[in-house]
């Protein structure tokens, strides 16, 4: 057996003993049986979780914790900008580096290739150990194979006890122009999503994981199960189809973009087709022109399968998120689009239990009060033109 995947099973023993026996009511715990193949994502119970809505909180938050650092902080990074608030983190995370702190950051370069290197090689200097998810560096044929499988996570962990991932990114657009959700978590879930970030960080070249993780105590009590993705991995999009193959009343969506593959579309129609309230929450314009054409033509697909359609008007809504049945709600990284689902490295939060399901049901409907609903009648009524751009985005856009 590999070591690192005896550490990984030692792990998660420790974290069993020290977090209550998880309690998922039937028929939700088919969801969580379908992700726990991996001893990594098991639910874990005995966790605090705070749902995070707004950029201001968002960066508060991140900085207050890496502020408070005193060992390790470890972050994969989708979009690190050199702006305002790249900076302010990039400041923190530097100072913490010079107090002692074991710095990793793991950055996506292949999708930002605008953005200078310089400002990562700088970090690197000032003691922020830095590793590119593609290193152009390498022969050819890897490169050619890994530039597709695009690094998309938003993960900080604070010395394996405190975790923040949902969709923020690094970047000042959240301060006024997008909105996204996040989740900051502590409890003994904490030392799953550090297991998961060591063992990428390995992967990617790194050193060896520890052998050792200690178990953070009891924060609170919420089941949480962490769900990864990337090439190869289908937890994420089984876990999506369980759920709404198992939903009884209710199953609404938020997603930056949406041009899902062909078993999610099929199963949110058979959802539909059962009377399951099915509901999408999406931006009706992103913040890629392209993206609007390609997410109209699934939109009406879907919405020829009985699904209810919101597009949200203020600004750009860049969460991914899910709740079911006032049970089971979820965040995460990943859009209901292809390549989110089988092709980058993703993530996304499950959290069971009526509480905080609620907290996520609340906040959709708020979300809703922003929106107007798109309807079949307004779609089937789009002109040839527009359906023509809709259905040429959606021939390219495999290859973007």
């Amino acid at each position: 057996m590999r070591p690192s995947k005896l550490i990984t099973i030692v792990v998660a023993l420790a974290i069993s003993t020290v977090a209550r026996a998880y309690d998922i009511p039937f028929p939700y715990s088919r969801i969580a049986n379908v992700v726990s193949a991996d001893p990594l994502l098991v639910p874990v119970d005995s966790n605090d979780v705070e749902l995070i809505t707004t950029g201001a909180r968002f960066f508060e938050s991140l900085l207050d914790d890496i502020a408070g650092a005193k060992v390790s902080i470890n972050m994969e990074c989708y979009k690190f900008l050199d702006d305002e608030t790249g900076r302010m983190v990039r400041d923190a995370i530097v100072a913490k580096a010079h107090e002692g702190v074991k710095v990793r950051v793991v950055i996506e370069n292949v999708t930002h290739f605008t953005q200078p290197l310089k400002f990562y090689e700088d970090m690197r200097a000032e003691g922020v150990h830095i590793l590119y998810a593609t290193d152009m560096y390498r022969p050819l044929e890897p490169i050619i194979k890994e530039l597709n499988n695009r690094e998309h996570r938003k993960t900080t962990i604070i010395d394996d006890r405190i975790v923040s991932t949902g969709g923020f990114n690094l970047t000042e657009k959240y301060l006024a122009d997008w909105t996204d959700i996040h989740l900051r978590i502590t409890g003994p879930v904490a030392a799953s999503y550090a297991r998961l970030f060591y063992n990428y960080w390995h992967y990617l070249g790194g050193e060896l994981p520890p052998m050792h993780i200690d178990v953070p105590a009891p924060a609170g009590d919420v089941t949480v199960q962490p769900v990864t993705g990337g090439p190869g991995l289908s937890y994420i999009p089984d876990g999506i189809i369980k759920a709404l193959d198992n939903a009884q009343d209710y199953i609404w969506f938020q997603t930056g973009y949406f041009s899902p593959p062909d078993n999610i579309l099929e199963a949110l129609g058979r959802a539909a087709a059962r009377g399951v309230d099915v509901r999408l929450l999406i931006s009706e314009r992103v913040d890629i022109h392209f993206a609007d054409f390609l997410n109209e033509y699934w939109l009406k697909k879907a919405l020829e399968r009985g699904v209810k359609v919101y597009l949200y008007q203020p600004c750009f809504n860049h969460s991914k998120t899910i709740v079911c049945d006032d049970e089971f709600c979820a965040v995460g990284s990943a859009n209901i689009v292809i390549r989110s689902m089988y092709v980058n490295y993703e993530n996304y939060t499950f959290i069971y239990g009526r509480d905080y399901a609620l907290k996520m049901k609340q906040m959709h409907i708020e979300r809703e009060k922003d929106c107007r609903e798109l309807t079949l009648e307004e779609a089937n009524g789009w002109n040839w033109w527009r359906r023509f751009r809709q259905r040429f985005a959606n021939i390219i856009h495999p290859l973007m």
